[in-house]
């Protein structure tokens, strides 16, 4: 006759790891991608940083004495003497060890708020692609939560008022930044664009950034302007780092005269892979999931003229002025009150841009064609020294001689020779060789210098 045990676990560091799971495993999920543990809220997963588990795996222990309760009286004596070895801290430890490699408790990062339509909230989870809303569910693994419910009859009428005063009543822009704050909501980056908010100060553009981090504070990380510069060395990028996860990264305010990291923005704003690290810690690879908003009184320097670049750029002017007599103290905390109404505002921009795209207005448009004209300064150059005629042609080297004059003496940013020749490239100015030397075919120095 089988002999069959009074508990269903051995008395093991391995039964202890099976007792855990079977008390606490629907609760509980490890990476061992970051040596981290993972907890249900009961809306969400969190880290655990404060040895949450360590303590659940104490009560697993205590939980020991009343199995013993159960026994016959040697199993008793047995299952105490167990219990009693189970507290040391090595055994808790031990335990814990082996609940790691239980089905089911380890999962991969990749795995984390994997589906971008998700969006979790006080009372649900809420799919945008329709504006629907669910019970919080273990299995999606979501990792993060926006700080209000979710409720379609609320309004957000001073928001709207809000708009309307620093949008200058510009319905066409209003219903841009709907969309874009909707598209925002998701973890996906499919429309690749990079949202700057320019102005002068007393605009609304800083109030308008600071309700939409409440608005996600759970998806939402603020970063420093800098991290979108361009910097000496190539040190690991913590900056970087800390927006894993994110659905929006905002910055505000860039010295004068800054010039962008045009590489990381094409970077972080496609569907390219980013290999990051934190401090003292090993690399890892991610796909940002995050849109930028960064907001400033100066425009950052970009001096690529490539498409790649200025097609991720919407340029969102923000003209108001406020005066002083109608700035509000108290505005900034009438907004916050109505995150439920915004959050229900937004959702609905998320439905709109999933059924038509993002879309840009007109404004929009123009003020970023502005933003890159101003900021080729090669084209400047062209219409200042050179006549543009395919039948003409100049010596390479007379050609970026005559650009270096134009450069330095207009105190503009002097790009290399061979930056020179490649941009000409993009602009169809090709280089044949003749007699001997390099000529650039499609132009011609002015007689008199420029225009």
């Amino acid at each position: 006759m089988a002999l069959v045990p009074a508990t269903p676990f051995r008395r093991t560091d391995l039964g202890n790891a099976e007792r855990f799971v079977a008390q606490h495993g629907e609760d509980v999920r490890y990476l061992p991608d970051w040596g981290k543990w993972l907890l249900w809220t009961g809306s969400h997963w969190k880290i655990d940083d404060n040895l949450e588990v360590k303590r659940l795996a104490k009560e697993t222990v205590r939980r020991l004495y009343d199995e013993a309760k159960t026994l016959s009286s040697d199993d008793k004596k047995d299952m105490v003497k167990h219990a009693l070895k189970s507290e040391a801290e090595g055994k808790l430890r031990a335990m814990l060890e082996l609940v790691k490699a239980e089905p089911g408790v380890a999962i991969t990062t990749a795995a984390l708020d994997a589906d971008p339509w998700l969006l979790s909230c006080e009372n649900g989870t809420i799919d945008l692609r329709t504006g629907s809303l669910r019970e919080h569910r273990r299995e999606d693994l979501i990792t993060r939560r926006v700080p209000a419910p979710y409720d379609l009859d609320t309004d957000c009428p001073r928001w709207l008022a809000f708009l309307d005063r620093v949008l200058a009543g510009n319905t066409e822009l209003r219903d841009f930044l709907q969309r874009a704050i909707g598209y925002s909501l998701t973890g996906l980056t499919s429309a690749r664009v990079l949202f700057f908010m320019y102005g002068s100060g007393a605009n609304g553009k800083s109030t308008f950034l600071e309700v939409l981090r409440a608005l996600m504070a759970g998806y939402a990380q603020q970063a420093d302007f800098t991290t979108f510069l361009e910097r000496k060395g190539d040190g690991p990028r913590n900056d970087i780092a800390r927006l894993f996860g994110a659905r929006l990264v905002t910055s505000s305010e860039v010295g004068e005269g800054k010039r962008l990291n045009e590489s990381l923005v094409k970077t972080l704003t496609g569907d390219e892979t980013v290999t990051a690290r934190f401090l003292h810690a090993e690399f890892f690879e991610f796909k940002p999931a995050f849109k930028l908003w960064l907001a400033a009184n100066h425009k950052p320097v970009i001096r690529g003229t490539d498409n790649a670049i200025w097609d991720r750029i919407r340029l969102i002017p923000f003209t108001v002025a406020i005066p002083p007599e109608e700035r509000d103290r108290g505005l900034r905390e009438a907004l916050l009150s109505e995150l439920p109404g915004i959050l229900a505002w937004a959702v609905g921009g998320a439905v709109l841009w999933h059924r038509h795209g993002l879309g840009t207005p007109a404004l929009v448009h123009d003020a970023t064609d502005g933003y890159r004209r101003d900021s080729d300064t090669l084209g400047a150059f062209l219409e200042d020294c050179c006549e543009i005629n395919a039948l003409q042609e100049e010596p390479a080297s007379a050609l970026y001689a005559a650009y270096a004059t134009w450069a330095r003496d207009g105190g503009e940013y002097q790009i290399t020779q061979t930056a020179f020749g490649r941009a000409l490239e993009e602009r169809g100015i090709v280089a044949i060789k003749r007699g001997g030397k390099k000529v650039r075919v499609g132009l011609k120095l002015l007689a008199g210098g420029a225009k």
